[in-house]
């Protein structure tokens, strides 16, 4: 196993006025599932590159454990690959597939039999070991791409969207078995993946990128509850966050969010210092956190039926909030009854409330808590949050 520590690692492609990379710091635990997660076009491939070595760094240094690797060989550097391509022999039986690399390496043949037979035992391919590829599911190869990479017991595993050309259900069974795999291997793993409900569910920590800077940094939780800028807030959570045009009130010392006509939400008073009467801001409200007004709780946002989607014992209803979207997750059960254009009224916690700069885009608030940046960030450019 190893730690990875990046710093200020810039990558840019020939003479290109912007570069893909714009100075990543960041900190790899050693034997931590680290998961790199953002829109297309944001870096996270091209900073897993690097790291492997397929992609020479421009500026700054990349280590692997005491060592700096940033002139060593991909072959040198102790790390295995899984791709969203299975990359399978299609000649070679499973066995052959998994031992290959091995016997490249001149390693002795009993070995190489005690390898590919730990890997496959761990990933259930003792039935195929005799099969090729064309007889086996999409999931099933992608087991046999891990167990070649589990053979060479590297320090570092990377996993390149290794789950996109599944479907849902595989993805889901895959999520799940990638999970208890690093759990019996305790080894290293980098993870890149477009799709945030991936990162949630596999990352110790999780590493958000954009316009090639790196936004946050911290457990699935900490980027949930805290995130540092818009930009996360939106990109983290499933459904995504609701965002609203807002204006600060204080009166008697007292804040609170108006939003809208009429809409007024509270703000926990220990905040108040970080706000200014009639400053505009943006709220973000979770559709998870939003409530019925009833059985005694106060209708503070007043929103008009829209669409509703029925997803079995939930239900994503879409309003309106004057012209404005706005989602919420609420009971089935609760909501059968609604039609099209009914005003409902909904009741907002205070601590389901966050707040962002209008400007920067960065916190100020969630719920009662001033923006503490409870995950590691560095330095971002507001521009890569547009």
């Amino acid at each position: 196993m190893a730690e990875l520590t990046l710093r200020g690692i810039v990558k840019r492609y020939g003479n290109a006025k912007n570069a893909t990379l714009k100075g990543i710091d960041l900190d790899i635990r050693d034997g931590e599932f680290l998961v790199l997660v953002g829109p297309s076009g944001c870096g996270k491939s091209t900073l897993l590159r690097t790291i492997a070595g397929l992609e020479s760094i421009t500026a700054g240094e990349l280590k692997i454990g005491d060592r700096v690797v940033n002139d060593i060989h991909p072959k040198d550097r102790d790390i295995a690959m899984v791709f969203q391509s299975y990359a399978l022999y299609p000649h070679m039986t499973i066995r052959r597939n998994m031992a290959f690399g091995l016997e490249v390496r001149k390693m002795p043949k009993n070995e190489i039999d005690r390898l590919v037979s730990e890997a496959s035992a761990m990933l259930g391919l003792d039935d195929y070991l005799d099969k090729l590829p064309k007889m086996l599911s999409g999931g099933q190869r992608q087991r046999v791409a891990m167990g070649r990479a589990i053979v060479r017991r590297p320090k570092v595993f990377l996993f390149d969207e290794p789950l996109s050309n599944l479907d849902a259900a595989l993805r889901t069974q895959m999520r799940v078995e990638i999970r208890r795999l690093h759990k019996k291997l305790q080894t290293t793993i980098i993870y890149v993946t477009h799709d945030q409900v991936e990162a949630m569910t596999l990352a110790d920590r999780i590493a958000v990128l954009n316009g090639g800077y790196l936004q946050q940094v911290g457990s699935p939780l900490e980027l949930f509850l805290m995130p540092k800028n818009k930009f996360v807030a939106g990109f983290i959570g499933s459904p995504a966050m609701n965002f609203l045009d807002a204006k600060i009130r204080i009166e008697d010392g007292k804040p609170s969010v108006v939003v809208g006509e009429g809409n007024i939400l509270s703000v926990d008073p220990g905040v108040v210092s970080s706000l200014k009467d009639g400053q505009k801001v943006i709220l973000g409200i979770r559709p998870q956190d939003v409530l019925l007004a009833e059985d005694g709780l106060e209708s503070n946002l007043k929103v008009r039926v829209d669409v509703i989607e029925t997803l079995g014992w939930e239900s994503h209803v879409h309003f309106k909030l004057g012209d404005n979207p706005f989602l919420a997750v609420l009971e089935a059960q609760k909501v059968a009854g609604f039609v099209d254009g009914q005003e409902v009224g909904m009741h907002v916690p205070t601590s389901a409330i966050h707040l962002f700069d209008v400007e920067s885009e960065q916190a100020i608030c969630h719920g009662g808590q001033l923006d503490v940046h409870m995950g590691e960030s560095a330095p971002v450019d507001a521009s890569a949050n547009t």
